[in-house]
């Protein structure tokens, strides 16, 4: 059964306690005991359910409808907080895929789940539901999760500030405007400590003259007595103008603030700035790799996946990219299907010092919006900025072909000027000696390396365009993108939006590829000189122009429009 109805909404709360991922059928036990324990004491009416693999299903009804934006946040604090860890935020958290099998449903695994709850309970849960109040009473006993430095800005203002039409300074940015007191592993000195709260307050929608006003009054007196002790009482006053003005103009960088207002080191959201955060981005990245951040079968994957995304920042100019994981997908040449880069995205967005943070989501049908974050960690080991490594491109989507190895591997040829040994690919890769064997045989077996005299290998006759043509990767990617424009307009039925009308026929833009597809009713194949002779361009471009593609449509079907050939164009 869904979670939610069509509205987005629910008179129903279904909490998931799995017992899968190492849970035992102990912790599901003891965690449903907790769950139900809280709701007794708050007046809640449940029923409890059981599946044959040992899980339980606890279900809270209202007299009342809840919306997914009042759920969702609570189970991911709940999840979050480590106070249930078998809970499964699934079911409230995906709007539209959300789903649980109710009491009596029959399991995949043979079998049904069981009602636990003695059917006196069910009669008296059923008629007696929970009220608001008992509701709101539930929510005051959950535990929350402690502050990290990537919630600080969104969660958890100043106990006991004023309301007004701005938003409370956080708790870490109150202490230090109230007491003066700094962390100095955060803040190199008092300036960077000064900066930062009063870039925070303009984004939580003060303005100059209330930060002013909080400063004269002696509500801040910790800031009051920074600028002080910096430039003495006298000059205290011109110097905080200076450093609003200051403020202000760095303000105006970040488009996004609205959504994350981290102000301990501001990024530019977009022109330059964001083009260079970009490329000291890309910097850090090659560092972790280097490092072994991640284990060296995982960090294959997530390379692919954070180059697919700062590709995509890339192609937007934004360092705040918006792409679905179909359209990331694309970007790794389809090496990472959609499903397991949705999960690889949320691994690393939950990492203590991450690459990226997810600052908006469950946005219906439109993508979740990531930030590119340099981990603190490799903050002062970046290079100069002219020698930084330049803003990532997609990946050729002949790799969806090889190995996941493969594309670091052939990057590391590729940019080698003399042919390397596999120790030196080992070391200038950072791969094991045994996986650059295995991976050079696959690339020499596709004919993109080719050994050398002495032991050595450089980078094969053919390129990858020619080596994906003779492989029909055209012809999947096309059918790749029909299946995902079908699944797109399933989802806008889902929330009752209309459909997009594609054309019937379409190219997807990739290095070499011909502008008609192969299994486009009447399109030529490739000759087979144009296979012996494809190029691969240097920048290949992944996307797919849904907004032009529906313009070329309306103007079809409103205004009776004709798509010309190449050759009427020229006869025109």
């Amino acid at each position: 059964m869904r979670t939610y109805d069509p509205a987005g909404e629910t008179q129903c709360v279904a909490f998931d306690l799995d017992c899968k991922k190492k849970a035992t059928r102990g912790a599901v036990l003891r965690d449903c005991e907790r769950l139900t324990a809280w709701l007794a004491e708050a007046g809640c009416a449940y029923l409890v359910d059981e599946s044959v693999s040992g899980g339980r299903h606890v279900y809270v009804l209202l007299d009342h409808k809840l919306s997914h934006s009042d759920l969702a946040p609570m189970a991911r604090h709940l999840r979050a907080s480590g106070a249930l860890p078998t809970l499964d935020p699934g079911p409230l958290v995906n709007l539209t895929e959300g789903c649980i099998r109710p009491p009596g449903a029959t399991h995949r695994d043979g079998g049904h789940q069981r009602l636990i709850t003695p059917l006196a309970g069910v009669h008296h849960a059923l008629n007696r539901r929970t009220s608001s109040a008992a509701w709101s009473a539930f929510l005051a006993q959950l535990p929350t999760p402690e502050e990290t430095r990537r919630t600080i800005d969104l969660h958890s203002p100043a106990a006991g500030a004023d309301p007004g039409p701005w938003r409370p300074l956080a708790k870490s940015y109150a202490a230090i405007a109230v007491t003066g007191a700094y962390p100095t592993d955060r803040y190199p000195s008092a300036s960077e400590a000064r900066a930062a709260v009063l870039l925070h307050a303009l984004c939580r929608g003060w303005t100059p003259q209330d930060i002013d006003t909080e400063v004269r009054k002696g509500r801040w007196a910790g800031l009051s007595g920074l600028y002080s002790e910096h430039y003495g009482k006298r000059y205290a006053a011109t110097a905080l103008a200076g450093d609003l003005t200051r403020a202000q103009a760095r303000l105006h960088e970040l488009p996004l603030h609205r959504i994350h207002t981290s102000a301990t080191r501001p990024r530019g959201g977009g022109g330059s700035a964001a083009r260079l955060h970009l490329r000291r981005w890309v910097a850090a990245l090659q560092l972790a790799i280097h490092s072994g951040r991640w284990d060296s079968q995982q960090s294959y994957g997530i390379e692919l996946v954070l180059t697919a995304l700062g590709d995509a920042s890339r192609r937007s100019q934004t360092i705040y990219p918006a792409f679905g994981v179909r359209h990331l997908s694309m970007g790794t040449g389809t090496a990472v299907e959609h499903s397991g880069l949705a999960k690889t995205l949320k691994v690393l967005a939950s990492e203590a010092d991450p690459f990226i943070l997810l600052i908006d989501s469950d946005r219906g049908v439109e993508p979740d919006v990531y930030e590119l974050r340099i981990p603190d960690e490799y903050l002062d080991q970046l290079p100069d900025d002219k020698k930084l490594p330049p803003a990532p491109i997609g990946i050729h989507p002949a790799f969806s072909l090889l190995p996941r190895p493969a594309y670091r591997l052939h990057t590391a040829l590729s940019a080698a000027s003399d042919p390397q040994t596999p120790a030196e690919l080992s070391a200038v890769a950072h791969m094991p000696l045994r996986s650059v064997y295995a991976t050079l045989t696959e690339l020499e077996r596709a004919g993109l390396a080719r050994r050398r005299r002495g032991g050595k290998w450089t980078v094969g006759r053919r390129g990858l365009t020619r080596f994906a043509r003779l492989n029909g990767i055209a012809t999947r990617l096309h059918d790749l993108v029909r299946k995902w424009r079908q699944e797109r307009n399933a989802l806008r039925l889902l929330h009752g939006l209309e459909e997009i009308h594609y054309p019937g026929a379409f190219s997807v833009a990739w290095p070499g590829i011909s502008q008609r597809p192969a299994n486009i009713p009447g399109a030529a194949p490739p000759t087979a000189d144009e296979i012996l002779h494809a190029a691969d361009p240097p920048r290949p471009d992944w996307r797919i122009n849904l907004e032009e593609a529906t313009a070329i449509e309306l103007l079809r079907t409103k205004l009776g429009a004709q798509l010309l050939s190449p050759d009427e164009e020229a006869a025109g």
